[in-house]
């Protein structure tokens, strides 16, 4: 292989990482896919964001300039004066042809750091830029969480409900909205069991064998909405969670 064949096929991937234990399972899936993606020749950036103590709260404080007098988050995070450390994590983004986030769903939500992690990016979208349409289209996302309960307590009729309408605000809600496309998303259940660890060790080394050609979820398209957001003789996409994912 051609060391310009090589250049070609690197992706940049980026891995979002929300666990406060290094040696938890979910730290063991993080270090899996770094050293897989690594052994295939791309280039891997890793946020973790426990140990690089991100602050989760949205406020003042992520600006390099004084803000007087009423203060309105989103007003200010346009002005290209947001502190260096959320620009760096931007930059990420931006060089990134796959995000992964790798994170427990705890009482099912994500980690509240990751939720602020998500907060100060409004960089990533502006009308009419959004869904198929927005700045991120040409990047893809995955999902990797893990839960301590098993899997059918998880399904439609399970005691939580189905997952993917648990994830749905963050798969469809903040990252498709940005233009991303959504790989499926992978989900590690009963992690506490030894058996099922290794089966999700196994099935997370298959994921990212196949991930970088795997082909995204097909969401609805903003075209398929008319007035008032409304669908056009189609389901939602939330509507038709279960047959995509």
């Amino acid at each position: 292989m051609s060391n310009q064949k090589k250049k070609q096929e690197e992706k940049n991937i980026l891995i979002v990482y929300a666990h406060p234990e290094p040696t938890s399972f979910t730290g063991i899936l993080k270090n899996q896919a770094v050293e897989y993606f690594q052994q295939q020749g791309h280039s891997v950036a890793v946020s973790d964001l426990y140990e690089m103590n991100w602050n989760a709260v949205a406020n003042r404080t992520d600006f390099t300039k004084e803000v007087k007098g009423f203060f309105k988050l989103q007003l200010e995070q346009r002005q290209n004066t947001l502190i260096e450390e959320i620009k760096i994590e931007q930059a990420k983004v931006e060089k990134a042809n796959l995000v992964i986030f790798i994170f427990p769903l705890w009482r099912l939500r994500l980690p509240a750091i990751l939720k602020g992690w998500f907060d100060p990016t409004p960089w990533s979208y502006q009308w009419p830029k959004l869904y198929n349409n927005g700045i991120f289209k040409d990047k893809k996302a995955l999902l990797c969480a893990t839960t301590p309960e098993e899997k059918v307590t998880f399904s439609e009729r399970g005691l939580f409900g189905n997952i993917s309408k648990i994830t749905y605000p963050l798969t469809h809600g903040c990252l498709y909205f940005c233009g991303f496309n959504i790989l499926p998303p992978i989900y590690h259940f009963s992690i506490n069991n030894e058996e099922s660890q290794e089966k999700s060790l196994k099935a997370w080394g298959e994921k990212l064998e196949k991930v970088i050609d795997e082909n995204p979820i097909e969401f609805n398209k903003l075209t398929d909405y008319g007035e008032g957001g409304l669908t056009e003789g189609k389901k939602t996409d939330f509507e038709r969670i279960g047959d995509y994912l």
